[in-house]
């Protein structure tokens, strides 16, 4: 979570990205309260329906990308850093293509 934090925060002045926690276990309130309490500025939100396999996969965490046309661009299962080079310059070339 800090790495996706700071992620969050280096695309700040980027009003083309947005970032989504989605919290699977539809307990918003404890989600919410974990994100005050570390200071995190990651917006949690719960699905309204089931998420489709595709996207949600078999572990937890899972991050998607996904482009301003809706199509998912990319699914990484599990925990990673997010401040290295080539996300933030993975996601930048995205912004710029997209």
């Amino acid at each position: 979570m800090p790495s996706i934090n700071q992620l969050k925060q280096s695309f700040k002045e980027n009003d083309n990205i947005v970032f989504l926690m989605v919290d699977v276990d539809a307990d918003v309130e404890k989600s919410t309260a974990f994100m005050a309490e570390n200071k995190y500025d990651l917006p949690v939100y719960i699905p309204i329906s089931d998420i489709p396999r595709d996207y949600l996969g078999d572990a937890i965490p899972n991050t998607v990308i996904i482009g301003k046309n809706g199509d998912m661009i990319a699914r990484m299962e599990g925990g990673r850093d997010y401040t290295r080079s080539e996300m933030v310059d993975g996601l930048k070339e995205l912004i710029e293509s997209d």
